[in-house]
């Protein structure tokens, strides 16, 4: 609809004075998504945008908008969440977004320079909506399954074969004739270490707006288990968003956001290479109790139980954010305003890793484990002059912005 406002970084504009290529996503759009993340309906809604994920639970999806716009400075597009320049998806629940506008090209990110070269991403986020106090609940539960197994031998197959490779070279067979026919199945090592994953997500929230004041606050949990068996993701958001009128010109509002994930798994990578070579004659468990290893002359001789890789291996991440915007608006006219805005952002990690030896038996001298946290703290100050004013049928339009941030990364 060419008279739709666009939001196109410091200020908006109708579609029809656009001159660059600008894809607006709103939120009743997305939420006919249910059940996936946000980030993937930009591929559905916007074109010229491709999403990637690799399927593990709470993983951010890589976002290419336009392919790849830089060869040694990264392709992410750059994100703007209600002004707050910078950080990515983990600043906002997909429930509380308003609209999303996807700026493409040159002419439409050109006001953030470089930053803006694979694209930018804005984000504007709900507002309270003038009325009596609404409450609203949002949520949804899912199932998930690996859609295709792939096919392996049988145990009795499996050992058929073994001894005519055995036979083919002059060597005793591996397994007894006779007790061949009894095998049967064996383990199929795909279905152990697959699962039905069960994953729910709730969102309540509380807005409302009187003549001088609006709110917004909403709280979202989301569990989310992997089809992979110890791999999960769990997060917990708050977000806040106030906007008053201080004065008859005066307009202040604050917005802030809060969320707190974990996310777990063990060496699903190795686990899944494993299935695949693992022999179907071998047991999960020997007759001690301990994991099945590697060897014997059947099945690889290096790569570990497929099932004790994937739940003695201990690959977990913890993340907070924490971000919070003041801004004022006045309006000298109403053809000319002035708004401020400071921002702070913040994004802690804690990583860790654990070897407990517990798979392949190995000594206590072996146990092996690590932490590492790595924190990002961002400060903005933008101030923003807008002239914007209808002389008959001309139209004439300014905006200065002086923007200043300071990070620093630990």
């Amino acid at each position: 609809v060419i008279d739709d406002v666009v939001v196109i970084a410091y200020g908006t504009k109708k579609r029809r004075d656009m001159i660059g290529s600008v894809s607006k996503i709103k939120s009743d759009e997305m939420s006919l998504m249910q059940g996936g993340r946000f980030e993937n309906s930009l591929q559905g809604l916007a074109s010229g945008v491709q999403v990637v994920n690799d399927g593990m639970p709470g993983s951010t999806p890589q976002i290419k908008i336009r392919g790849i716009g830089s060869i040694a400075s990264g392709s992410d597009p750059l994100w703007v969440v209600d002004g707050i320049v910078g950080g990515g998806s983990t600043m906002v629940n997909s429930n509380d977004i308003e609209s999303i506008e996807v700026l493409k090209d040159a002419a439409a990110t050109a006001i953030y320079g470089s930053r803006g070269a694979n694209g930018v991403i804005i984000v504007t986020t709900k507002e309270g909506k003038e009325g009596r106090a609404q409450i609203t609940y949002n949520g949804h539960v899912k199932f998930a399954q690996v859609s295709k197994i792939l096919p392996s031998l049988t145990a009795t197959d499996y050992a058929t074969l073994m001894n005519e490779a055995q036979r083919e070279n002059g060597l005793n067979p591996l397994f007894n004739i006779d007790e061949i026919p009894y095998l049967g199945r064996g383990v199929d090592w795909q279905r152990q270490i697959f699962r039905n994953a069960f994953s729910q997500v709730h969102n309540l929230g509380i807005s409302g707006a009187s003549k001088n004041l609006s709110y917004y606050i909403a709280g979202g949990v989301n569990r989310n288990e992997g089809v992979i068996i110890n791999s999960a993701f769990n997060e917990y958001n708050l977000r806040a968003n106030m906007k008053v009128d201080a004065l008859k010109n005066l307009t202040i509002s604050l917005n802030t956001f809060a969320s707190y994930s974990t996310s777990g798994k063990g060496d699903t990578e190795g686990a899944l290479t494993s299935a695949l070579k693992w022999s179907p004659t071998k047991a999960v468990r020997d007759a001690l109790g301990n994991y099945s290893q590697p060897g014997g002359g059947i099945g690889p001789v290096s790569d570990f139980n497929p099932v004790g890789l994937a739940r003695e291996i201990v690959v977990d991440q913890n993340r907070a954010v924490f971000n919070i915007a003041l801004q004022g608006e006045y309006r000298f006219t109403d053809w000319i305003k002035f708004s401020s805005m400071l921002a702070y952002r913040s994004n802690s990690i804690m990583s860790g890793w654990f070897d407990n030896q517990v798979y392949n038996l190995g000594p206590e001298e072996d146990v092996a484990g690590s932490k590492t946290q790595s924190s990002y703290l961002a400060l903005q100050s933008t101030s923003i002059l807008t002239f914007d004013k209808y002389f008959g049928l001309h139209h004439v339009g300014a905006t200065g912005v002086y923007e200043y941030i300071a990070d620093k990364y630990d």
